[in-house]
């Protein structure tokens, strides 16, 4: 999988750049990498393209507070592994119904966060659930 993707800085959702995303798998090993320009990143998990896509994130955190435009960035997306590269888009109090690649493109930077906030507010949905029993 290769996909052409926008970089954003986190604090100001401003376009920093635009690289490849590309996944890449041997054995159970699935490997991520992104390029842009000299700048190349690259992080590998077992079996789990949500946690490989984690460690990719932290590093884009880390260097300089960025974010990549793909729905496994979005703070409305599950965040739990399945190990298949598909996710469920989330709402409060709502049981999720809709899957959604994890590498697919999105427009919606309001909801583009860190790997922090993310898991805050799958963790929050899931609370939110509670009351639904």
């Amino acid at each position: 999988m290769n996909v052409e993707v926008r970089r954003y800085s986190l604090a100001t959702k401003s376009l920093l750049g635009k690289g490849t995303l590309t996944k890449s798998t041997k054995g159970q090993t699935i490997t991520l990498t992104y390029v842009e320009g000299a700048l190349k990143l690259e992080a590998s998990a077992l079996c789990h393209p949500l946690k490989a896509l984690e460690k990719l994130r932290l590093q884009l955190e880390e260097a300089d507070n960025s974010v990549l435009n793909i729905i496994g960035c979005r703070s409305d997306v599950a965040y739990k592994p399945n190990g298949v590269g598909k996710s469920y888009m989330i709402e409060a109090g709502k049981q999720a119904t809709m899957m959604v690649s994890l590498f697919d493109l999105t427009e919606d930077l309001d909801n583009l966060t860190t790997v922090a906030e993310h898991k805050t507010a799958y963790h929050k949905w899931i609370d939110s659930l509670a009351v639904l029993k």
